[in-house]
């Protein structure tokens, strides 16, 4: 016979495997995130080299010489412009940072999630078991109850019952 909520439990099995599959992508925007996080951080220290670096190079050129003032402004100028950019790479690692905080935030709602319709699952199975216990239970009492119905009264009656028709028949012909 067929369990009465199969269709329900095909409904929370399908949901559990939604549910197992968006943890799955948490976990790997996670990752993502984490990577991404390593990828900012290792531009940021490039850049600071290449930034002390060309620094160093630019100063390099203008030693040991004459320069006008306007020429000093813009080397200034050039250099501050350098160290702004290196704001824009701290900035891109705080928001590495805040898509790490999402991602993990994402990640514990996913695992809720998966964990939920795990338990709402396991309780239908539950119920599975429980019932098709009964139902074994209850085909096994109906077998039984049947072969009572058509057990003999008594094997010798039956003989004696036999040979009782004999006799009546035979005085019939008679």
């Amino acid at each position: 016979m067929r369990y009465v909520l199969q269709d329900l439990l095909n409904v929370r099995q399908f949901r559990e495997d939604t549910a197992s599959q968006e943890l799955l992508k948490a976990r790997n925007r996670l990752a993502v995130a984490e990577q991404t996080l390593l990828d900012r951080q290792r531009e940021l220290r490039e850049y600071i080299a290449w930034r002390v670096a060309e620094e160093e190079k630019l100063y390099a050129q203008i030693m040991r010489r004459e320069i006008q003032r306007k020429e000093l402004d813009d080397l200034k100028l050039t250099i501050q412009e350098l160290r702004d950019r290196e704001l824009s790479f701290q900035e891109n690692i705080l928001k590495a940072e805040k898509a790490i905080t999402e991602a993990k935030a994402a990640l514990q709602q996913a695992q809720a999630a998966y964990r939920d319709t795990v338990k709402a699952r396991e309780k239908l199975d539950e119920h599975k078991a429980v019932w098709t216990d009964e139902q074994l239970k209850e085909v096994e009492f109906n077998t039984e109850k049947e072969t009572e119905d058509f057990r003999p009264r008594d094997p010798d009656a039956l003989v004696e019952d036999d040979e009782d028709d004999l006799e009546a028949t035979s005085y019939e012909r008679d």
